[in-house]
């Protein structure tokens, strides 16, 4: 027979209803605080470690920017691989060398905001930047012309341009001032470029040089007078531009010394222009033109000779030898002797002596010319013949 099971109907106390509820909450808590720590450890430990990139914040389209990594504390493997990108884009890979920097060089090829990202193996490196159009340099020369000629060729040099790149650009390279005269001129382009590049133009000078003018061969002739300088009525200058006035100042020329001579070359340095427009002009030292000093005639004066009885010869004995007559003052130059005679043997009061084969002495002796000259003497009867 079987027995009949009867049901506990009596209600379980509230208390340990909640007592349950606490400790299953408890449980629960415990294993997902768990789950995320375990979570958290895994995470940081697979996570690569974020690196700096180091370079300038803004580069040039086209041109070259080098990278650089900043490791800090952090240590890369010697020989470890590492690949970069640019903008997404795969560039290069490389191997890591201990000791070294680690450097990546960049490209940009276009406008705007990039970046960069080199990836190790626990490591990851990025770097933002902006592109720019290249800026690019126009240098102008620093050239010379002589007043009067026809202006130089003159081309610029372009630095800045991408590899490979060239400048489309037609200017050509003008004074920013009219010519007017010697002197040195600002030059600048004619028109202003305007394209995909940033142009700053890095000005150059013009330099007009004095034109060299030629002294045209003329009359020029002077006895020596003890100075280097010559005055002329005309002088005529080869070489100046039609509708110029320049003159030798005060028609005066200069030789390149005093003394005489012929053939004698001109000395420039000694010579100024004067005019209206003599500021553009310069005398050439390379002068074909040539002049002549003669000597100076000079005369004798006082010269004495002794009287002397009557011996059927002309010869005469110097008494005094006189003095120079027409020296320039300052010039060193005396009698150093002569030869007398009478023109007759005869006897005779005041008779003429010639003097001539006069020579000269003195640094300055080449200057000067004396021409025979006469004095006079006395030729008396001899007083005291014996008879044979």
């Amino acid at each position: 027979m079987a027995k009949k099971i009867t049901e506990n109907t009596e209600p379980i106390p509230a208390e340990q209803i909640v007592q349950k509820s606490h400790g299953s909450a408890l449980v629960s808590f415990a294993i997902i605080a768990l789950g995320i720590l375990v979570a958290l450890i895994i995470f940081f430990n697979t996570r690569p470690t974020q690196l700096k990139l180091v370079t300038d914040n803004q580069v040039n389209v086209g041109q070259t920017s080098t990278f650089t990594l900043q490791t800090g504390n952090f240590k890369i493997a010697n020989g470890e691989k590492y690949t970069w990108y640019v903008d997404g884009e795969k560039m290069g890979e490389g191997t890591y060398s201990s000791g070294k920097d680690l450097t990546v060089d960049v490209v940009a090829q276009k406008v705007g905001q990039g970046k960069v990202v080199v990836k190790g193996k626990k490591w990851t490196a990025t770097a933002n930047y902006v592109a720019l159009n290249p800026s690019v340099v126009i240098t102008l020369p620093h050239v010379e012309s002589v007043y009067g000629q026809p202006l130089p060729k003159m081309d610029y040099t372009v630095h800045g341009l991408p590899q490979g790149k060239s400048l489309d650009f037609d200017g050509k390279i003008v004074p920013t001032t009219e010519i007017n005269g010697t002197g040195v001129y600002q030059l600048g382009l004619d028109k202003e470029y305007k394209g995909q590049y940033n142009v700053s133009v890095k000005g150059g000078t013009l330099s007009v040089l004095p034109k060299e003018l030629t002294i045209k061969q003329g009359q020029f002739t002077k006895p020596y007078d003890g100075c280097d300088k010559m005055k002329v009525d005309d002088v005529c200058l080869e070489g100046v531009k039609e509708g110029d006035q320049v003159f030798l100042l005060d028609n005066t020329i200069y030789f390149c010394d005093k003394n005489a001579g012929t053939s004698k070359t001109l000395c420039t340095d000694k010579m100024s222009l004067t005019g209206r427009d003599a500021q553009n002009y310069v005398l050439s030292k390379e002068q074909t033109a040539t002049g002549r000093i003669t000597k100076k005639i000079i005369n004798v004066v006082d010269t004495t000779v002794c009287d002397k009885p009557f011996d059927g010869s002309k010869s005469a004995t110097i008494n005094e030898i006189g003095t120079l007559k027409g020296v320039c003052d300052g010039d060193m130059v005396a009698i150093g002797g002569c030869k007398a005679q009478y023109r007759t043997a005869d006897v005779g009061q005041n008779k003429v002596v010639q003097i001539d084969q006069v020579s000269l002495v003195g640094k300055d002796k080449d200057n000067y010319l004396i021409l025979p000259y006469t004095t006079k003497g006395n030729v008396t009867e001899q007083t005291n013949i014996q008879p044979k």
